[in-house]
């Protein structure tokens, strides 16, 4: 598992500033195997700063790969891929998922990149966002953020 807010660092610049100001702690997970075994390391977020601070308590977790969901009540699923699965809340409207995406959860679907908020002091797991096509599917969409974060994982 990769700390993200480190690589943000190098990045400097913009990123740096975001990474100081709004940013929660944040990770990079190649799959739900890699967050459990790595979940005891994880550092919550604790910063005073306006925005930063609504995240006090929480970091975010991006899974790198997909995910299958399957249902299980109003409040809870659970996110599997080939390593291992995870139960997840899916209530929370303050963090977690807004209601249209709520309406496009189908048991057995692939979530992408889904990405999850985690406290640490409760092993409190929330599904947070997804995106339901990968990034090669999408036309005329660039990398992103987090294409960037590969590029300098690549050259660091």
């Amino acid at each position: 598992m990769d700390y993200v807010n480190g690589i943000v660092k190098k990045l400097g610049g913009w990123y740096r500033l975001g990474e100081l100001l709004i940013w929660p702690e944040s990770y990079s997970a190649s799959t739900i195997d890699d967050f459990l075994i790595n979940k005891r390391y994880i550092q919550q977020t604790n910063k005073n700063l306006p925005i930063a601070c609504f995240f006090n308590g929480l970091a975010m977790v991006l899974f790198e790969s997909f995910v299958i969901y399957t249902h299980i009540d109003e409040k809870r699923a659970n996110l599997s891929d080939a390593t291992s699965p995870l139960e997840v809340s899916i209530e929370d409207a303050t963090w977690g998922l807004c209601k249209s995406k709520r309406q496009l959860l189908k048991d057995g679907m692939r979530l992408y990149e889904p990405c999850i908020f985690y406290k640490p002091k409760e092993d409190y797991v929330l599904l947070s966002n997804f995106k339901t096509l990968p990034q090669s599917e999408k036309e005329g969409e660039e990398a992103g953020f987090f294409g960037e974060l590969a590029l300098a994982k690549l050259f660091s």
